[in-house]
């Protein structure tokens, strides 16, 4: 309350009193008393009032700046986030744009992928030892083809015309073929045959790929690259198997006939008739179960090759070779007409023909299977050792001998040529001096038709030795 409003509160209060003086009685006072003290106290309830409600105020106003300062705060942090927002729904874009571009090209490049998958197969993996059981059935088959045929004994027209021979002898020198049919001959002639066989699939039918009908540059390429990257190798390989896919069982079939051919021509001037027929039949079923056994392997992710080098420091790599039954070297048995041959192990307490001895192997018979990438031996190879050889040579060395004695006999027992004159000139010549007998008499000449190459050059150290 201001000064001038106490100032006229005061008055009419004197005024009051003056006239309650002049005029009123007692009660009329003590009522107005109270009044005055009752309006006193509303005035002081009031004015706590008033101080509750200034105070209320202030804090009101602290809380209302308080919460502008908290709006402003509030209001920059929204407008900073709202800028981030922006910011962040600006690289949400873009990087939708760019997910969108990466998803295009991933798409064209699952597309690409799958186009060039197309052009290649998937190579396979195997259990190892389902790997070794087709290696060694390939050697196990051969084996028996070569036993079927080249155990029995062979006719006496075939021992004693050297022509039989020629084609033979040529390709696997310097293994010794004396022409008969004791135990050492046989065993020689079985591992001849191997030889053969074994150069000659190796050569058509163990091949990375049937490209072409014969191999060439295409092998010697695969498996240089094998040595350096085996991993571009297999994807090589993969892209040419199903490149050739529609031509690789027309190659194959082309390729056994080849090797069915080669070998043939080999193997059998030394059969005559029925023996001949049964031959090829039995070469064409070995070789068809080695391509059908060799594709296999073609798919695998990991090149195997076959091994004809033999290091003395591998030398556990090599097994002396033997037959599988030696006991039937002393039979007559004759191949069954099917070409079918018994594949069955050999039984308790059959000794090998020969034994090892410790020597050096010295010629490959069958090669050794090796993982290109590591030089691995998968499976190990077989080799003829000196001790194999040696009854074979001492009596090819004895035929031999009797073969010059029997020539020199009959030089001497041909006329004199004092004796040729004084006959008349009708006279009938047998054998004119200095011609060449016929090749039907024996082992008296031998007309060569060219030399072929060995299957087994003879290279340092590699060679039978000496008897």
């Amino acid at each position: 309350m201001s000064s001038a409003a106490r100032l006229d509160h005061a008055k009419e209060v004197a005024d009051i009193l003056e006239a309650l003086c002049k005029k009123v009685s007692y009660t009329d006072l003590l009522a107005v008393y109270q009044e005055n003290k009752r309006l006193k106290e509303e005035i002081e309830d009031y004015r706590a009032v008033k101080r509750r409600n200034e105070q209320e105020l202030a804090e009101y106003r602290h809380e209302i700046e308080s919460a502008k300062q908290d709006a402003k705060g509030k209001g920059e942090k929204l407008s900073a986030e709202e800028k981030k927002k922006e910011e962040l729904n600006s690289q949400h874009h873009e990087t939708l744009q760019k997910l969108n571009t990466t998803m295009q090209k991933l798409t064209s490049m699952d597309n690409e992928i799958r186009r060039l998958q197309g052009f290649s197969i998937t190579m396979k993996t195997a259990p190892q030892g389902e790997i070794i059981r087709i290696l060694q059935s390939l050697f196990e088959s051969a084996r028996a083809f070569a036993e079927a045929y080249f155990v029995p004994d062979l006719s006496t027209d075939i021992l004693q015309e050297p022509s039989h021979w020629e084609k033979l002898k040529e390709r696997t020198r310097p293994i010794p073929l004396p022409a008969t049919n004791s135990p050492p001959a046989k065993q020689v002639r079985v591992a001849a045959a191997l030889v053969i066989v074994s150069r000659i699939i190796s050569r058509h039918i163990f091949s990375p790929v049937y490209l072409t009908d014969r191999d060439g540059e295409l092998s010697v390429f695969l498996g240089e690259l094998g040595d350096k990257d085996s991993s571009r190798e297999s994807y090589l390989r993969s892209v040419l198997l199903k490149s050739v896919a529609d031509v690789q069982q027309t190659r194959a079939a082309e390729r056994v006939q080849i090797a069915v051919d080669e070998i043939s021509r080999l193997l059998r001037p030394l059969f005559t008739g029925e023996d001949r027929a049964s031959l090829t039949s039995a070469l064409e079923e070995l070789c068809q179960k080695a391509c059908i056994d060799w594709q296999r392997i073609q798919q695998l992710q990991q090149k195997i090759e076959p091994n004809f080098k033999h290091y003395p420091e591998y030398a556990d790599e090599w097994l002396p070779f033997s037959l599988k039954k030696a006991a039937s070297l002393g039979s007559n048995q004759k191949p069954q007409q099917n070409g079918q041959r018994d594949t069955g192990k050999p039984k308790a307490g059959k000794a090998p023909l020969a034994a090892p001895g410790g020597e050096t192997p010295e010629i490959v018979v069958w090669p050794s299977f090796i993982l290109n990438e590591s030089g691995e031996a998968l499976t190990k190879g077989y080799v003829l050792r000196d001790t194999h050889l040696r009854a074979a040579r001492e009596e090819e060395e004895r035929l031999q001998k009797e073969v010059e004695e029997e020539k020199k006999r009959r030089l001497s027992a041909q006329p004199t040529r004092r004796d040729i004159r004084n006959r008349g000139r009708k006279s009938s010549i047998g054998v004119a001096s200095g011609s060449r007998p016929s090749s039907n008499e024996g082992f008296e000449y031998i007309d060569p038709k060219g030399t072929a190459e060995s299957f087994l050059p003879l290279e340092a150290g590699g060679g039978p030795k000496g008897g």
